[in-house]
């Protein structure tokens, strides 16, 4: 199910919405440039090792992170394991069926996976147990769980601040019957955050280019571009979506107006504090 043809779109509120762009203006008089109220509710989740809650306007996805141990990959011996995975709850939309991930929920998972690896946001080294024998795998659970346009930068959102929130066991090895375990031994640790990739998600609707789509401008957008940024201002992945192309004039266009928007949302995580005693 491609969610930009999901939902058929009058030409009479198509060209409604075209007119309110040609005059610099959206549907909820937004500017082209500027973002619905973020909301961030960190560890909601009781029983998951990180949890948060992200709302963008309507769209609201939530992140769960759960930790197990097990191998690491045979390339990276000396490196923990994060993966992502989403998927769209029914609930959220009549536009979602029951069933395995489609192509859309595994798109999005790739989109927040990409952020996570090609960033420096974990230190991975650090969730070696046993080097080339035994890590931490941290999985990273993502619900799209209110469907109103743009879950990419929610879903990424949401995975950055339920990592902030996550604590993984202080592990000690012991012999037991003559085997050998690492059982928890002492205070549990957080990650230690160290970058905040997000992801800045363009529409292009005609000739306008237009951040964070509403629902109603995803379904009349001819295509769709997300840039992943980095704290030092990289682009550490794109992904592309949609029958329609970018110039290169508009790609450079909108590179650099998602790094500053980047800057306004990674600070608006860092400033985000709880009380994680209270998780």
């Amino acid at each position: 199910m491609d969610l930009s043809i999901s939902k058929k779109i009058s030409t009479i509120e198509k060209d409604y919405m075209l007119e309110l762009l040609s005059r610099g203006t959206r549907l909820d008089g937004r500017g082209f440039l500027e973002y619905r109220e973020i909301k961030i509710d960190a560890g909601p989740m009781l029983k998951a090792d990180g949890s948060a809650r992200v709302c963008i306007g309507d769209t609201q996805v939530c992140c769960g992170i759960k930790y197990e141990t097990g191998k690491p990959f045979p390339d990276t011996p000396n490196e923990g394991v994060i993966t992502a995975m989403a998927e769209f709850v029914p609930f959220a939309s009549p536009m979602f069926e029951s069933g395995p991930p489609d192509e859309n929920a595994i798109e999005l998972a790739r989109v927040v996976d990409r952020g996570i690896r090609h960033s420096d946001l974990v230190d991975r080294s650090r969730l070696v147990i046993t080097p080339g024998e035994e890590v931490f795998l941290l999985f990273v659970d993502l619900y799209y769980m209110m469907h109103n346009g743009n879950p990419w930068d929610t879903a990424s959102l949401a995975a950055l601040c339920a990592l902030k929130t996550v604590m993984l066991p202080t592990l000690k090895e012991k012999e037991i019957n003559g085997k050998k375990f690492h059982v928890p031994e002492g205070e549990p640790w957080s990650l230690n955050i160290q970058d905040y990739p997000v992801t800045i998600t363009f529409a292009k609707i005609g000739d306008y280019l237009i951040v964070d789509p509403g629902l109603m401008e995803e379904l009349i957008s001819d295509a769709r571009i997300s840039y992943c940024i980095n704290s030092k201002g990289l682009i550490t992945s794109i992904q592309k979506n949609g029958s329609g192309a970018f110039t290169t004039e508009e790609l450079v266009k909108t590179a650099k107006n998602a790094r500053d928007i980047a800057l306004r949302l990674q600070q608006m995580v860092k400033d985000y504090n709880r009380d994680l005693t209270n998780m």
